[in-house]
């Protein structure tokens, strides 16, 4: 359980971190995050990073590639990034993995979003039924509905960063793979 916990927890700080579709949060690169972990730390500034590597074939692109980009290593709104990547960091070192995927299971395996859906979505229903949360998930909404890794992360990222008052163009940016969605596979 502790195993799953930590990859879960993983799992969501990237993918709600850098506001990734469910499916380009398990592209984390096990060897990479390994070998990056300790870059962008330095306990002498405010403002340190952990740099994620994600490889695959993101839209519009041929053959897999590596995309590195640096995560603030806790964010404003109190996901602490960093703690959780080391603590997969620690995992997969300990269980001496490398050439895999960094969300996997035991066998090396890329763990799926439905094993992230399996944890978090009871995690939310108690939330939903304790007195001193009412207002974060609404009584009566159905949690399974409407809570899925495919989009709730990158959305929640997209409002947190509008109520932070970022530049919709920033926003955009980040998003940038989208236009290939629009344009429906045409270079845009």
């Amino acid at each position: 359980r502790r195993r799953l916990l930590t990859m879960c927890g993983g799992y969501i700080s990237v993918t709600y971190g850098y506001s990734l579709r469910g499916n380009e949060g398990l592209w984390v690169d096990a060897e990479r995050l390994i070998e990056g972990i300790d870059i962008g730390r330095n306990p002498t500034h405010e403002r340190t990073h952990v740099i994620v590597s994600l490889l695959g074939r993101f839209k519009g692109e041929d053959g897999d590639r590596m995309h590195v980009f640096p995560l603030a290593t806790t964010t404003k709104s109190g996901v602490r990034i960093r703690m959780w990547l080391e603590r997969v960091s620690n995992l997969l070192r300990h269980e001496g993995k490398k050439n895999c995927p960094a969300f996997c299971d035991v066998d090396s395996y890329l763990m799926s979003k439905k094993t992230f859906e399996a944890v978090f979505h009871p995690i939310l229903e108690e939330i939903q039924e304790t007195q001193g949360n009412r207002g974060l998930i609404p009584p009566g909404l159905e949690v399974k509905e409407n809570y899925y890794c495919f989009r709730s992360f990158r959305r929640g990222a997209e409002i947190e960063a509008l109520n932070n008052e970022i530049d919709p163009n920033t926003i955009a940016f980040v998003h940038r793979w989208s236009k290939f969605e629009k344009s429906r596979g045409v270079e845009p």
